[in-house]
C-alpha cells in the first residue's frame, strides 16, 4: 500500500447568485459574481418550462407566461451551476 500526502486542496466555493423579486410577478433579475450563460426553469413536477441562453452577470427574465407556483431555476455560470427557487404569484 502506497500513501501519498499532499497539502494541495482544491476548493470550489459556490458562486453567489441572487434572484429578485421573490416572489415574482412579471420579471425576475438574476445577479451573479460570475457571468451567467444559460438559465433553465423547471416547474415543481420537474418539467422544463424555459431554456434561455444569456450573457452577463445581471440578467432579466420574463416570468409572465408562467402560472402561479414554485419553480426551480438552474443557473449556469462560467464558474458552475447554481439552483435557486422562485415563487411566481399572479
Amino acid at each position: 500500500v502506497m500513501i501519498v500526502e499532499s497539502d494541495a486542496v482544491e476548493e470550489h466555493l459556490p458562486v453567489e447568485t441572487r434572484i429578485y423579486p421573490n416572489p415574482a410577478y412579471d420579471d425576475v433579475t438574476i445577479t451573479s459574481q460570475a457571468d451567467i450563460v444559460r438559465v433553465e426553469i423547471y416547474n415543481i413536477s420537474g418539467q422544463k418550462m424555459k431554456d434561455i441562453c444569456v450573457n452577463g452577470s445581471d440578467v432579466s427574465i420574463s416570468m409572465s407566461n408562467l402560472t402561479s407556483g414554485l419553480y426551480m431555476m438552474k443557473i449556469y455560470t462560467q464558474e458552475g451551476i447554481v439552483i435557486k427557487k422562485v415563487d411566481v404569484v399572479r
